[in-house]
């Protein structure tokens, strides 16, 4: 399986990749700058199960935490415009 994913979604440009490559258990950075790098606009990741939703120098970076819990992630993608991410709970 590749390492991370890049597709685009509703004219928006998405990266998905797991996130232990980007080493996101100690730091965003690697993860926000490989986004910017590949021209991304939203970046999905996991490996920590912790939430995560905030804007990185204009990547969305969003980990919806741990689906065992419960948890996921809802984008709304309308004409290439992102409206309202959010993180939800079962």
């Amino acid at each position: 399986a590749p390492a991370e994913v890049v597709a685009t979604l509703g004219g928006v440009k998405v990266m998905m990749c797991h996130g232990h490559a980007q080493r996101v258990k100690y730091t965003l950075d690697p993860l926000a700058y490989r986004a910017m790098e590949l021209g991304v606009s939203v970046a999905l990741f996991g490996h920590t199960h912790a939430r995560c939703l905030r804007n990185e120098g204009g990547v969305l970076l969003l980990n919806p935490g741990a689906l065992k819990d419960g948890r996921y992630a809802l984008i709304e993608i309308e004409n290439g415009d992102i409206k309202m991410p959010r993180l939800l709970e079962l």
